[in-house]
């Protein structure tokens, strides 16, 4: 998409601005509210893939740079942007990070439909506010902050939590990593090559990718979503990261296999796949709601051997209906987690999260462990899955597994793919996991562990 094709009235922006207000004041998720706002036009005859495009620079540039953004707008609202009304402020942001960002957007259509937006959509009086801050902002549009975390837009606990972990050189670009949109990474589930040169023939630019056998990167996915390969389970979207924690399950024919956390079903049909149809995919999850699109969507995809179980996994195993107790060939938790390998994917997440929500998904990982601990025969799998960074929901975790007498280290001469081939030294650590980070990997943060049940 040409940025100089958008006009000051392309109702983008007013699109843009509907779904960054509830994003920050009802707590939505921007890739919920991009899809369900073009969904109702998916079926017309017009092509909204521009507009879609542009909307989803704009929210998802807002959010991720909204440090940056924030710091200009400081130095342009005497009073602090605590005297800004929230509405106010949303629309601000958004036309910040046009004027900041989005160098083929001319900078007169930038504040003009800004005003005139809030004139429209907030009050008449705060127009002539926001001309006069835009105006403000445009003056001193050259300078830049000092401060790490305002230049990379993350919270400074953030900032913080990163320089413990990856050595200096690597900081900036693992911070400006998490603001940059992802590739669109698919998962053939036939034969990798043949469906990329089908998709090359309809004149998508692919490549392999690099960890997962599997795995494709689309270079231009405009449109991907609406061939007939996609309408007909060819393939689906699932980041190369997310891929390997199927590939280090390997479900085997006649193995019963639990997964804790299935959310979508993402990594659940990936299972369901590698198995053949012949393993028994146990799907559990808390929310029903997630569930039923889970089944909806193995049963389009034509997966029959997944099962689903709404549980609590960490709750005492005598309080579920079927214990499953030292029954289970393979666990596979994907745990909920603080979300930071993906912050380019959710770069709302930056703005929820604080330093204590760790500790409290981690409490909640270690219960996880736990159950399954209880649920595998002596000898089974846990493969143990974040899409984050920190030590503390990683590491920490598998040590304390492991500590516990209840769990031993797989060899990581056992670290190959489904394919057959090694992983790649630079993704495994020293202790034996997995560990990938964006700006490395250009793939999302993961942790990955995989243990035995010694009894």
């Amino acid at each position: 998409m040409g940025a100089k094709t958008i006009t000051s009235f392309d109702p983008s922006r007013e699109l843009a601005l509907e779904i960054l207000e509830r994003v920050e004041r009802q707590g939505a998720f921007a890739s919920h509210e991009l899809n369900h706002a073009f969904a109702a036009v998916a079926t017309l005859a017009v092509d909204v893939r521009p507009r879609r495009a542009f909307t989803s620079e704009l929210v998802y540039g807002t959010l991720a740079r909204r440090g940056r953004i924030d710091w200009s707008l400081a130095r342009a609202v005497a009073r602090g942007l605590d005297s800004v009304q929230p509405r106010t402020l949303t629309l601000l942001r958004l036309a910040v990070y046009e004027l900041l960002f989005l160098g083929d957007v001319p900078e007169h259509a930038s504040v003009h439909t800004a005003v005139e937006l809030a004139r429209r959509r907030i009050h008449p009086s705060q127009a002539k506010f926001v001309n006069a801050v835009l105006r403000t902002v445009l003056r001193r549009l050259t300078e830049e902050p000092d401060e790490l975390a305002a230049r990379t837009s993350h919270p400074q606990w953030i900032v913080d939590l990163y320089r413990r972990l990856l050595p200096e050189d690597e900081l900036v670009a693992a911070l400006e990593a998490n603001n940059d949109r992802p590739p669109l990474t698919i998962r053939a589930r036939g034969a990798r090559a043949e469906l990329a040169a089908e998709l090359a023939s309809l004149g998508f630019t692919l490549h392999d990718g690099r960890l997962a056998p599997n795995a494709l990167i689309v270079e231009n996915p405009e449109g991907l979503f609406e061939t007939q390969l996609f309408l007909t389970g060819a393939f689906v979207a699932q980041d190369e990261a997310a891929q390997l924690v199927g590939e280090l399950a390997a479900p085997r024919t006649g193995e019963l296999v639990v997964e804790i956390g299935a959310g979508l079903g993402g990594k659940t049909t990936h299972l369901a796949e590698l198995s053949g149809g012949g393993a028994r995919i146990l799907a559990l999850d808390t929310h029903a709601g997630r569930l039923r699109r889970l089944e909806e969507r193995a049963a389009a995809l034509g997966l029959r051997a997944i099962e689903t179980r709404r549980q609590d996994a960490t709750a005492p195993l005598e309080s579920w209906s079927d214990p499953l107790a030292a029954s289970v060939d393979c666990v596979v938790i994907d745990a909920p987690c603080s979300g930071l390998g993906v912050l380019r994917r959710q770069p709302e997440i930056r703005w929820r999260r604080d330093r204590e929500a760790i500790a409290i998904y981690a409490a909640r990982q270690r219960q996880m462990i736990e159950r399954a601990g209880e649920l595998l025969r002596p000898g089974g799998r846990l493969i143990y899955a974040v899409c984050t960074v920190t030590d503390e929901e990683g590491p920490r975790r598998i040590r304390e597994a492991i500590d516990s007498g209840r769990f031993e280290r797989l060899p990581t001469a056992e670290l190959v793919n489904t394919a057959g081939s090694r992983l790649p030294s630079e993704i495994v650590t020293a202790e034996g996991d997995l560990r990938t980070w964006p700006h490395r990997d250009r793939v999302d943060g993961f942790f990955i562990s995989r243990l035995r049940a010694t009894h």
